[in-house]
């Protein structure tokens, strides 16, 4: 077995909860009954080909059909609830990005806390965004508090030592003006 480190499960109250590596089967099938049973089957229709590309999904990432899809429809809706919201892959799984940006929404609202008093339009300008794609950004960090406070805290997380082992051969800004 290898040691991948924690896996983190999402149950629909947004509780988690840390499976590390030495978590038990019995454990692991339990807090998946637990999940399961917290969910709603519902059943749907797909087309032929969009129940391959949905399988050909779900094997590239290692999961079961059912999860994908239950995944890609949450997605559908809070983009549905939220102006300017998308979802791409990244390094760190799926996120939620500002429409026509390169920022995730955590990054967005990191731009903004780092202007004093949290002023929307001043991230904005910066940014060089319209106003409203800054608000949308902090509407979406308000639904979900704890997907945008991960980011950060993972975000924060980097030093250069860290990130120096992932970047062989980086070098400070600094270190460019001795």
């Amino acid at each position: 077995m290898h040691d991948r480190g924690p896996v983190k499960t999402h149950f629909p109250s947004n509780q988690r909860i840390d499976l590390g590596p030495k978590t038990s089967y019995t454990e692991y099938t339990l807090l998946n009954c637990v999940r399961m049973a917290a969910s709603t089957v519902v059943s749907l229709r797909l087309p032929p080909d969009q129940a391959e590309r949905l399988r050909q999904m779900a094997r590239r990432l290692g999961r079961s059909a059912s999860e994908v899809g239950a995944e890609l429809v949450g997605e559908s809706l809070r983009r549905a609830d939220f102006a300017f919201i998308e979802f791409r892959n990244s390094g760190a799984g799926r996120q939620a990005y500002i429409q026509g940006t390169r920022l995730a929404v955590w990054q967005a609202i990191a731009v903004l806390r780092s202007f004093e008093g949290d002023v929307p339009s001043k991230a904005a300008a910066h940014l060089q965004w319209p106003e409203a794609k800054m608000h949308a950004a902090v509407a979406y960090a308000k639904a979900f508090p704890d997907e945008i406070e991960e980011a950060l805290q993972d975000n924060s997380s980097f030093d250069f030592e860290k990130l120096s082992r992932l970047l062989p051969g980086i070098q400070r800004f600094e270190d460019f003006q001795k």
